[in-house]
């Protein structure tokens, strides 16, 4: 499922011009003689393409030929354009200007530092006071959405991920927003060239694109079936990505499905929390199945159709032991979910047989 959706509302084309503000404004302020270090400019290249859809080789001819004044200016027009004609006359763009003064001493802020400086080409000088830089930083300090982005340009891409990190833990509306987040601060350490910061974070960051991974694979009737839409889905928790893999509307799941459950089961902090869905899990494997169809001469046979003892096998072939895979059959038997299964004695053969033949394995 793709999850990347166009910008078209007002405050959208607003962001993108604010963004583009900030993106023109540092290019020329940040490494020695004003021009962007490779690492730096591969960040903020990469974070423009993901999020505006802008042409990377247009951008790149306009920052090459010195022209980001007239790109900013491109750029700006086209927002009003757009803001001014969705609805015609002066109620949208009234309302334009609205949201920018809306937008307080921040959005004054950077249109005044950015146009300022960008008018009549002064755009391709860089920043010369001091206190233009503290001023900056200073208003930044408060908005780490937009902090990073000065980190990455005097260099600091320890912080600038540090502050990324933050900002994915915290994000709860949008995955698409999440994964972004988590690329952009993958890509800014691997530009800081610490080794020791490096290894400290990578590995949550990769955590973090698993868990969102398995989100993206949930089947889309799933997720359709649960009230989200596939275009427009929130962070979910482990926990809910575990329920919904199993959960009874998944009709199509296979023992891949129910597998990927488990796999995210390390990703849960909780041991009681663990655990009980570590056995809901496989109680939900045995009610996908009838267990009345006992064929007395190959048991084994039997077992080996059922979803339950199919999850068995596939946890094997991935280098697991049976005492790692299988649940203790006490914990299983006590599992009120089960209902009057419990009490079958066809149930309990199978469940016995199966058990017998796979701890042998």
């Amino acid at each position: 499922m793709s999850y990347v959706t166009p910008i078209t509302s007002e405050s959208g084309l607003l962001n993108s011009f604010l963004f583009l503000q900030i993106l023109v404004c540092f290019c020329p302020m940040c490494g020695p003689s004003g021009h962007s270090s490779f690492g730096s400019l591969s960040v903020m290249a990469a974070l423009f393409i993901l999020l505006q859809g802008f042409s990377n080789f247009l951008y790149a001819w306009y920052i090459r030929e010195n022209k980001q004044g007239d790109l900013l200016e491109k750029f700006r027009d086209s927002c009003s354009v757009r803001g001014v004609s969705a609805e015609g006359g002066g109620g949208r763009g009234a309302r334009l200007a609205g949201t920018r003064g809306a937008e307080g001493g921040g959005s004054r802020l950077i249109s005044s530092l950015a146009l300022n400086q960008m008018r009549a080409s002064a755009v391709s000088q860089p920043f010369h006071k001091d206190s233009q830089r503290e001023a900056l930083r200073s208003f930044l300090s408060n908005h780490p959405s937009m902090l990073w982005l000065m980190n990455v340009f005097e260099g600091e891409n320890v912080k600038a991920s540090d502050t990324l990190r933050m900002l994915a833990s915290q994000e709860k509306e949008s995955i698409t927003k999440k994964k972004y987040m988590l690329s952009m601060a993958k890509l800014s350490l691997l530009a800081s060239g610490s080794a020791v910061a490096r290894e400290a974070a990578m590995g949550w960051i990769n955590s973090q694109m698993t868990l969102i991974e398995s989100q993206e694979n949930l089947p889309e009737s799933t997720v359709i079936n649960f009230g989200y839409e596939p275009d427009k889905m929130p962070v979910l928790t482990p926990s809910e990505i575990i329920k919904l893999y199993i959960a009874d509307e998944c009709v199509d799941a296979t023992e891949y499905e129910f597998s990927k459950a488990l796999d995210l089961l390390p990703m849960i902090e909780s041991d009681s929390e663990r655990e009980e869905l570590w056995l809901t899990v496989w109680c939900k494997s045995i009610l996908r199945d009838s267990w009345l169809d006992v064929d007395s001469c190959v048991p084994v046979e039997t077992c080996q159709r059922k979803l339950f003892f199919k999850l068995v096998e596939l946890s094997l072939l991935m280098g697991k032991t049976p005492l790692e895979v299988l649940p203790p059959i006490d914990k299983v038997m006590a599992m009120e979910d089960l209902g009057t299964l419990r009490d079958s004695k066809s149930f309990q053969y199978l469940l016995q047989i199966g058990y017998e033949h796979y701890m042998k394995l």
